[in-house]
């Protein structure tokens, strides 16, 4: 159980440095990316699963390496090319491996229990409230400009009975 908690502060602490980013991102832009997904003027949901590499590029100014952005919607996003965050080597999937009845990609994008589950929320709107569909089960209107959250996978087998729901406002 302290394992499991450890894992979640740190979880939790990884959301909200990248909900950070991202205020950050608009601040400066004026806008929220929206990571090659389509914006709208509601609370547009973002799954991570597939766009890493684009979340990545688009806040660090980057590529993981240190190289030049080189993903086209990155670079449109994030002209100026300013490192808003700086992931590290444990925000990734080190291997690609089968787990939770799905592969996880080498790269892909995960919280501190392995889980690539990752969505996130904009107040698109920018009425100051998030509305409870784009969030987990059971959660009801948020007061925030950006919410963070993984998903457990609900079953708790196959090497995925650590995983559990994880938000940035709990």
């Amino acid at each position: 159980s302290v394992r499991r908690a450890v894992l979640t502060a740190k979880s939790r602490a990884q959301f909200r440095q990248y909900a950070a980013a991202i205020e950050q991102f608009r601040i400066e832009y004026g806008f929220y990316p929206d990571f090659g997904s389509s914006s709208a003027d509601t609370d547009p949901l973002i799954s991570l699963r597939g766009i890493s590499e684009i979340f990545l590029q688009t806040l660090s100014g980057r590529k993981f390496d240190g190289g030049s952005i080189d993903h086209s919607y990155a670079l449109a996003a994030n002209k100026q090319r300013i490192p808003f965050y700086r992931f590290g080597q444990a925000e990734f999937a080190s291997g690609t491996v089968p787990i939770c009845g799905e592969t996880i990609q080498k790269g892909e994008l995960v919280d501190a229990f392995d889980n690539p589950n990752i969505f996130l929320v904009f107040d698109g709107d920018r009425n100051g409230v998030i509305e409870k569909q784009n969030l987990p089960p059971g959660s009801e209107d948020l007061h925030a400009a950006v919410a963070i959250y993984s998903l457990s996978s609900g079953n708790g087998s196959n090497g995925c009975q650590d995983w559990k729901t994880i938000t940035t406002w709990d």
